[in-house]
């Protein structure tokens, strides 16, 4: 009869001489589902390079190994004899780069030494002395223990696997949901929590004593930006996975609900005007004077190694979802789309996001908020854009103007810095 479980896997990582503890370890696990799988509701799956990897061209080896097999685990079990392995390229070994990489997350590991006996003809003295030298480094997270025989091995093992499985239950049990939704800083460098305040200004720019009627439609379009402009900012949303073991086939569902109708939201920059190329030009040269210019993200991990759902607009705010194959343990992933929020006065922004995974028996509910104070400040526009009239002078097509001053534009906003 089928029934739902929660699925732990077991990486057992070791060097080509101790087979015979491999495959043993392997059995132990079966005997357990065996016997405790189905009254608890858990599944222990043994994961080898050789069964759970598949060979892939242009990337190194024990990489292909990390990523599609050792980053998967929850534990790992590690066996030493008389061999430490070949190296990578990064580390002394194979097996000591996937417990380090395990260990690295914090997540169990589980050391053991054999000293059954051995025909000291056999022996590599080089292999021999690299493992003694990792022995006598203390390593975190990790119990070491030795056996003399087989048999010693399976009942250690079999104890301490029951122990380590109890550990990781009670984890799933504490009540504290593994994932958490965070802001990362505007300029995508600091994580700052799932609460954000941002101090904006509204401009009222005067233009009647300064602007002709000729001129008035094309400078009003720049002014209209300006304001629109300052009054954005870009929404960096993230999903933090806490816990020491990795999450698999995740989808969001994100709800976003303003306290104030006049906030807009948007998934590009500048939703509101609708005219890109007026935003681009009165961001650069306004919002840069005024300290304030829109960052870059392509440096940021992840930005687009997902594809996520549009926004959508709804009677209530704004909803999309995304889709993920998996989020690594103790990992902090950006949510895309990149949200734009434009708001001409104080509000409050509430996120909702429900998260699916397959390793939740029911979806983890998460929250954030953003907190807009904004003030009204009049300014002169010759304050803001002291060139503005050599700009707009005997032009007609403003596209092309940014087009010839693009090179100039883009060297200027190099030297500008973000609030």
């Amino acid at each position: 009869m089928a029934y739902n479980a929660r699925v732990y896997r077991i990486f057992v990582a070791s060097p080509s001489d101790v087979e015979e503890e491999r495959e043993m370890v392997v059995r132990v696990i079966q005997e357990w589902n065996d016997l405790y799988s189905n009254a608890r509701k858990i599944v222990l799956l043994p994961l080898r390079w050789e069964t759970h990897s598949a060979p892939e061209f242009g990337s190194r080896p024990q990489e292909i190994i990390n990523r599609s097999v050792v980053d998967q685990c929850d534990l790992l079990v590690g066996i030493f004899w008389t061999r430490i392995g070949s190296p990578t390229g990064v580390s002394v070994s194979g097996t000591i780069e996937e417990i380090d990489r395990v260990g690295n997350t914090g997540k169990p590991v589980l050391l053991y030494f054999s000293h059954v006996g051995i025909d000291p003809s056999s022996i590599n003295t080089d292999q021999l002395s690299r493992l003694e030298k990792f022995k006598k480094t203390t390593y975190p997270n990790g119990l070491i223990e030795n056996y003399k025989s087989l048999g010693e091995f399976r009942d250690k093992f079999s104890r301490q696997l029951e122990m380590h499985v109890r550990g990781l239950e009670s984890n799933d049990r504490s009540g504290v949901p593994p994932l958490s939704l965070q802001f990362l800083s505007e300029d995508a460098e600091t994580v700052v929590g799932n609460s954000l305040t941002k101090t904006l200004s509204r401009y009222k720019i005067d233009l009647d004593k300064q602007v002709s009627d000729e001129l008035r439609p094309e400078v009003q379009k720049f002014a209209d930006a300006a304001v629109e402009g300052l009054c954005s900012f870009p929404v960096l949303l993230t999903l933090n996975n806490t816990s020491a073991s990795g999450v698999r086939n995740i989808f969001g569902e994100v709800e976003i609900v303003s306290s104030e109708t006049a906030v807009r939201m948007s998934d590009s920059p500048f939703g509101r005007s609708g005219d890109a190329l007026y935003s681009q030009m009165i961001m650069m040269n306004f919002g840069g004077r005024l300290g304030r210019r829109w960052p870059e993200f392509s440096h940021v991990p992840n930005v687009n190694k997902f594809d996520s759902g549009k926004l959508n607009k709804n009677d209530d705010g704004w909803t999309f979802s995304f889709e993920w194959d998996a989020l690594q343990p103790k990992r902090i992933q950006l949510i895309k789309p990149i949200l734009y929020l434009y708001a001409p006065t104080t509000a409050d922004i509430h996120i909702k996001a429900k998260i699916y995974a397959d390793s939740f028996p029911e979806p983890f509910e998460l929250e954030a908020t953003i907190h807009i104070e904004v003030s009204n400040k009049s300014v002169e526009l010759d304050e803001l854009f002291p060139d503005w009239r050599s700009v707009l002078k005997e032009e007609t097509d403003l596209s092309e103007e940014i087009t010839k001053r693009s090179a100039k534009l883009t060297k200027r906003l190099k030297t500008l810095t973000p609030r």
